[in-house]
């Protein structure tokens, strides 16, 4: 991604976070829930709300109580609607990557032909045009129909039982994130693999700016955002291939892997190695962020296997993704985008397989 694609995409992820963080904020105070726990609303106070919507209630406390370990109240309620917003974020930002890469049925992108709604939205309705004439379009129970779907393979990012899944954005806040995504972030960008990591370390910039400004010492959850650095494309392929690279290339001097790892450095020392199966080569990213290594990592991976021979070519990203590829962060929401990327690089490869198992923790 060029300077100009980068700034775009800063903007607009830093827009979606600000309009539905408010929003967020907006729905709690409908459960009693100001940002300011001093001014929560006692349960008896709140007669408007359902037995359905108090569990809810009691739903969203618990998961607020779960984040008070080193911070007060109020943070937690602030780090709440975060989590809140991150996750939807990364989900349509997910869809998005799919859907450009025909991974999927458009959902997000409007056409003339489907009288200016995406071809999903525009089937759904015409099955359950009710649904679509309440205060939000529809659009809760069609994501949350599409993000269950998805979780099959990937829970880890979309599973709608979890805490961060309990508050739904408003109408009006997911059609201005779907517009930002689909308008405003040219579709180009979206087939960029770098996508993924760069929405991750833009979607923190306040709290770096917060915690540089302020000059204090670091708390626990500050450093996953301090220690965030995302490694330039040419780096990590410089890395890739002369660690996995060179590594084949010992054990096949002969591969053909060289014309692809075309940052391999000559070096008339280099050992020889007795050959492995592909399948027992395995690459560990201990910090691996938004999986940017493992991603390039892959694409060796896949020569290496083409060049072998021994697995069929469209059983090959899921081989990959069980046998050879490992990684390790120290922040969740970090695991959950390396597995959006995982995901959308094996799909882009053969998007009829289906997912089981990936390494990551």
């Amino acid at each position: 991604m060029n300077k100009q694609q980068k700034k775009l995409v800063k903007e607009n992820i830093l827009e979606a976070r600000a309009l539905l963080e408010a929003d967020i904020a907006d729905r709690l105070i409908r459960y009693g829930l100001n940002k300011d726990p001093a001014k929560w609303l006692a349960e008896d106070k709140i007669k408007h709300l359902s037995l359905e919507e108090l569990q809810v209630r009691k739903n969203i406390i618990a998961a607020i109580a779960k984040l008070e370990q080193g911070m007060s109240k109020k943070e937690a309620v602030e780090q709440y609607i975060k989590e809140v917003v991150f996750t939807f974020v990364n989900r349509i930002a997910a869809l998005r990557v799919l859907e450009v890469r025909q991974i999927i049925p458009e959902i997000l992108e409007t056409k003339a032909e489907y009288d200016n709604r995406s071809q999903v939205y525009r089937d759904f309705s015409e099955v359950a045009g009710e649904l679509c004439s309440g205060a939000d379009k529809g659009w809760q129970v069609l994501l949350n129909l599409i993000f269950e779907e998805i979780s099959i393979e990937i829970r880890v990012l979309f599973d709608t039982k979890n805490e961060y899944s309990i508050v739904f954005p408003s109408n009006q806040a997911v059609t201005d994130v779907i517009r930002l995504f689909t308008e405003d972030i040219t579709k180009d960008i979206w087939h960029e693999d770098e996508i993924i990591g760069w929405i991750y370390q833009y979607f923190n910039e306040y709290e770096k700016k917060e915690y540089k400004e302020a000059k204090r010492k670091a708390k626990a959850n500050d450093i996953p955002i301090i220690t965030q650095l995302y490694t330039p494309k040419w780096i990590v392929k410089y890395l890739i291939d002369n660690t996995l690279g060179v590594y084949w290339l010992e054990m096949k001097p002969d591969s053909k892997i060289k014309e692809y790892c075309t940052y391999i450095i000559p070096n008339a020392d280099s050992l020889k190695r007795s050959l492995k199966k592909v399948k027992d080569i395995k690459v560990l990213d201990p910090a691996c962020g938004s999986g940017h290594f493992l991603l390039q990592a892959f694409d060796v991976l896949y020569k290496m296997y083409l060049e072998e021979g021994d697995i069929a070519k469209e059983d090959i990203p899921t081989a990959i993704l069980q046998y050879n590829l490992y990684g390790i962060d120290i922040d969740l929401r970090a695991i959950q985008l390396t597995a959006l990327a995982l995901f959308t690089k094996a799909k882009t490869y053969n998007k009829n397989i289906k997912i089981k198992l990936m390494n990551l923790v």
